[in-house]
């Protein structure tokens, strides 16, 4: 009892431990993206205004006061919104500055040059001085206004939904800082994403287990989602045809999402078994989700207009839904849905806090874009560990059930497909090596007199005596197991006669020493012991009869005796 509580007390501190590690590589992982922005940008103060035109003279030098480092979201005129920014010091630094916009999701910007030049970028296309600034718009000023006037943005008009954006200036170092440092931070991210989904594709073929098939789609499908939000699909991988249609790519990846995460989760977690009910809930959802989808792909304006509608709500109640089936599951039992919580839960509640941005919530947590981003590689890094561990269970319990086959549950010892099993296996090195290999087979005496008189409680305490007789008088790479009732077999390998009959009596002798009687007479309880050497090209069947026919000979001369197989030297 004591060993098996101090097992039970490692493996709780392993666990502890692997979950420790992993929570320290989740906020490692978001300090990281929290500190993607760190920069040294110019102190800045903002106006904007409802644009009434796209003619900068339309901007009358007047607006409503905003700090650009926060994200906010615009309202637009006919024209869209019009952003001029300030330094707070009263001049422009003399170096070369950048215009930088920071989460322009699917926003179009376009920069009034003081020098009247124009430019306009956005995640999908560049002209004039935009720059190729990744995960952001960005716009060079060659000249900046005279006595601190303003650099001066119009936000154009959107047909979907704002995103909350916030605005820099920064010297060229520090700009091209940044952006490397953002790509490298990105790469490493969607890396992630992408190693995690390639290895469990492979397992999915390996194993054939749709679990691994379904965590694949999940983890690229909220990759693209990714991909799309940040710009990475455009401005790193230049991926022309999601550029075509942006908007529709992203709504069907974060539909196939959520429908792949509600499936993932079901089986990865078992829901059926832990959380029936949330099952059925989350799956009705999923199935909705589903049916958006495709209302959205009919060649109807109304139909799609519908999908549109339809799709937030939705995926706001299922987010939820998955996070409290999850929960339920965990509750009742199932230990792969904390891997699944300590995956989604961060993720969920990034992508709440993003949505809230942009109701002009949490304006200051402009790290939290990144944040996500890394929360989605963390997740999808947990989750295939969780699938690791999964497997690993699933392969110790079937081990464990094939060990529990070939074991004889009263002596602990092979039972016959066991001991048949792994002599073939010691069959098959010996003839390779051309070492010989002996078989002991052993047959208790009088066993059926001890029965009837002492009860068959006393006759299985025999059958474990002989059982430890035999562990006590062998070698650990011998072989010994229960062949049926009272009889039992010793397999010897690289043994020869000589040695074989050595153990074979010390077995004999061991077990008559026990002196356990057999009846009122005292007579002692023996065994009869046949011997043989296997010959070169002989089999598993042979081999034991062979040795059997030996044993039935040591019990024609008088019991209590080891007896050689015929044909066998000595």
């Amino acid at each position: 009892m004591r060993s098996t509580a101090v097992a039970g007390q490692r493996r709780s501190r392993g666990a502890g431990s692997a979950w420790a590690s992993v929570v320290v590589l989740l906020l490692a992982w978001l300090s990281v993206a929290a500190s993607a922005h760190a920069g040294h940008d110019i102190p800045l103060h903002g106006l904007w205004a409802p644009a009434e035109s796209a003619d900068p003279g339309d901007w009358r030098g007047q607006g409503e006061p905003f700090d650009p480092t926060a994200l906010k979201v615009f309202p637009r005129g006919p024209a869209g919104a019009w952003v001029a920014l300030y330094p707070r010091a009263g001049e422009w630094p003399a170096a070369t500055l950048i215009v930088v916009v920071r989460q322009p999701g699917l926003e179009s910007v376009v920069f009034h040059s003081p020098d009247g030049g124009v430019a306009r970028a956005s995640s999908l296309r560049l002209e004039g001085d935009a720059l190729a600034g990744h995960g952001r718009l960005a716009f060079q000023v060659r000249a900046p206004p005279d006595a601190g006037g303003p650099l001066l943005l119009r936000i154009e008009p959107l047909d979907g939904i704002a995103s909350a954006v916030g605005f820099a200036v920064q010297d060229q170092a520090t700009y091209l800082r940044e952006d490397a440092r953002w790509v490298a931070f990105a790469s490493a991210c969607f890396g992630v994403m992408l190693a995690m989904a390639v290895v469990t594709l492979f397992f999915s073929f390996w194993l054939r287990d749709i679990t691994f098939l379904l965590h694949t789609g999940y983890v690229l499908s909220y990759a693209l989602i990714q991909a799309i939000q940040t710009g990475y699909a455009f401005s790193v991988l230049e991926w022309t045809l999601i550029a075509e249609a942006p908007r529709a790519w992203g709504r069907t990846a974060t539909a196939v999402s959520v429908i792949l995460a509600i499936l993932f989760l079901d089986r990865f977690v078992a829901l059926d078994r832990h959380a029936p009910r949330m099952r059925r809930l989350v799956l009705l959802l999923g199935a909705a989700v589903g049916a958006n989808v495709l209302l959205g792909f009919l060649p109807l304006q109304p139909a799609q207009a519908l999908a549109r509608a339809l799709i937030n709500p939705l995926l706001m109640l299922a987010g939820p839904a998955v996070l409290a089936s999850a929960l339920v599951a965990w509750y009742h039992g199932s230990r792969y849905a904390g891997f699944f919580l300590l995956g989604w839960t961060p993720l969920l509640a990034l992508t709440v806090l993003d949505s809230a941005q942009l109701f002009g919530a949490l304006s200051g947590l402009s790290w939290v874009s990144g944040a996500a981003l890394a929360a989605g590689s963390f997740e999808a890094l947990v989750l295939s560990l969780g699938l690791a561990e999964r497997t690993l269970g699933v392969r110790r319990d079937r081990e464990q059930a094939h060990r529990l086959a070939d074991i004889d549950p009263l002596t602990s010892l092979l039972n016959r497909r066991g001991l048949e099993r792994r002599l073939d296996a010691l069959i098959a090195a010996a003839e390779r090596g051309g070492e010989p290999l002996t078989l002991l087979f052993l047959d208790l005496d009088r066993f059926k007199s001890l029965n009837d008189n002492y009860g068959h409680v006393e006759g299985d305490r025999a059958l474990t005596v002989l059982a430890d007789c035999l562990r006590a008088e062998t070698r650990s790479r011998d072989v010994i197991g229960r062949y049926g009732g009272e009889e039992f077999l010793v397999v010897l390998p690289e043994c020869d006669v000589d040695l074989g009959l050595q153990v074979a009596e010390r077995i004999r002798q061991r077990l008559e020493r026990r002196g356990i009687p057999v009846d009122p007479a005292g007579t002692p309880l023996t065994v009869s012991v046949g011997l043989a050497v296997r010959h070169r090209g002989e089999g598993v069947t042979a081999l034991i009869e062979r040795a059997d026919q030996a044993m039935y000979e040591a019990k024609n001369s008088g019991r209590n005796w080891v007896a050689l197989a015929s044909g066998q030297p000595g």
